[in-house]
């Protein structure tokens, strides 16, 4: 990195800040983010190790919703390799957290334009995780309690009562009054 007494009179801009920034990611071990920069092996080309040419390959940040993206999330930053891209084009092209992640990453990634394909991941992370809690007994909520749980709902017995008595939240049991929650066991 350069030293940071060089004098240029631009270290009170957005574009020195992301340039900042991205030098801590990627050399700085107490940085909170290095663990996905710099301990992968993600580096910083050696001609932008001076801001101001940095500032000449990337121009001027387009708009405040703009920061700094790789193209390829394995490669460096580098001239080739970076845009200013909006937070949206970023969330298309995002990279996996970790190696086991199994959500769908680049051209197959939903965002908030497929809200519908999110809520029916939801739904079904949701299912899944009962559904494993169940089975491993590290859920609260069992579908022997869930229907114990229905019988109560149909004496008349109040959400908070209930809530209660099971050691969930009061919003839990109107979520399987109202069919949102273990909908699947009857």
């Amino acid at each position: 990195m350069s030293d940071w007494r060089t004098t240029h009179g631009l270290s009170k801009t957005p574009e020195y800040r992301v340039w900042a920034s991205m030098w801590q990611r990627c050399s700085n071990p107490n940085n909170l983010r290095y663990n996905r920069y710099g301990e992968r092996g993600i580096g910083i080309c050696e001609r932008w190790e001076k801001f101001e040419n940095f500032l000449a390959d990337m121009g001027p940040r387009p708009s405040k919703g703009h920061s700094i993206d790789r193209k390829d999330n394995e490669g460096n930053y580098e001239p080739s390799n970076c845009r200013w891209a909006t937070r949206s084009e970023q969330q298309k092209n995002k990279g996996g957290y970790r190696a086991d992640h199994s959500l769908p990453r680049g051209d197959k990634h939903w965002t908030r334009q497929n809200i519908a394909k999110a809520q029916d991941v939801a739904r079904a992370n949701i299912v899944k995780a009962h559904k494993f809690g169940s089975e491993n007994g590290n859920s609260r909520l069992t579908e022997v309690r869930v229907r114990e749980i229905r019988s109560l709902i149909a004496a008349g017995r109040s959400d908070t009562s209930i809530a209660q008595d099971f050691g969930v939240r009061p919003g839990t049991i109107w979520f399987i009054r109202a069919g949102k929650h273990w909908r699947h066991v009857q």
